[in-house]
């Protein structure tokens, strides 16, 4: 972890002092100060710099971990996920997205638009009952999150993922795959320090985004299902231009 990382957390955040340093940390991945394979600083290290105990570092951790933004190895220590980490293997070789590359948020969101409406209406025309449920489930999970203003990161990602597993096209998935819970996290970063926190107004503008994708997912509206995602990410894109959630 590079030192410019290290900042003061807001110790007024009512979810407490480890939702506070997992903002912080999440905000430094984002920002490139944490890669892929870097070890995250011990327990006490991350106590010392942030001035937190060592039960606030492990909270912190854990919640990162649960998000897929990093693993822990008995007796090694937790590192910083690889991009494939967060996301169940494929049997076959994985399609890799270098984001050393461009870890502009606009660059990646050009990409998702560029491929995930197509994605929707693939979706819609090829979907199963059981891709549908995992659809579903996926919405569920992040409607939740902004009900109880919980992160949305990981259930975003995954509702993004089962309409592309739902594409039939595996390369599709890899691909959606490959970006990982990065993609949003980079995105939201590029909107506001707080990458978890969503207003309520914007909440529901996402969960009204989703819940048509959805709706034109499971009516097999191809068309519509490509409509509502090309402007679902270009509405993610404009607001990424002006810098506003």
């Amino acid at each position: 972890m590079n030192e410019k990382a290290e900042s003061s957390l807001r110790r007024d955040d009512p979810r407490g002092l480890s939702h506070a340093l997992a903002v912080r940390l999440k905000s430094a991945i984002a920002a490139g100060d944490f890669v892929s394979g870097d070890r995250v600083p011990s327990e006490a290290e991350l106590g010392r710099r942030y001035d937190v105990s060592r039960t606030v570092v492990r909270e912190a951790v854990s919640q990162l971990r649960a998000e897929g933004l990093v693993e822990t190895y008995q007796g090694r220590g937790s590192y910083i996920a690889t991009l494939n980490s967060a996301v169940p293997k494929e049997d076959s070789q994985p399609l890799m997205v270098d984001l050393s590359v461009s870890r502009s948020a606009r660059d990646i969101m050009e990409l998702r638009r560029g491929v995930e409406p197509e994605s929707a209406a693939l979706a819609a025309s090829r979907r199963c009952d059981a891709d549908l449920i995992s659809i579903d489930r996926a919405l569920a999970d992040f409607e939740h999150a902004v009900d109880t203003q919980s992160s949305t990161i990981a259930a975003d990602f995954a509702l993004h993922r089962a309409i592309a597993i739902a594409s039939g096209n595996p390369l599709i998935v890899s691909l959606i795959s490959a970006l990982g819970t990065e993609a949003v996290l980079l995105q939201r970063a590029s909107l506001h320090e707080d990458v978890d926190v969503i207003a309520s107004q914007h909440g529901a503008l996402l969960r009204f985004e989703h819940r048509q994708i959805r709706d034109a997912v499971a009516r097999g509206d191809v068309e519509a299902a490509r409509a509502a995602m090309f402007s679902h990410l270009s509405r993610s894109l404009a607001s990424i231009h002006t810098g506003m959630n």
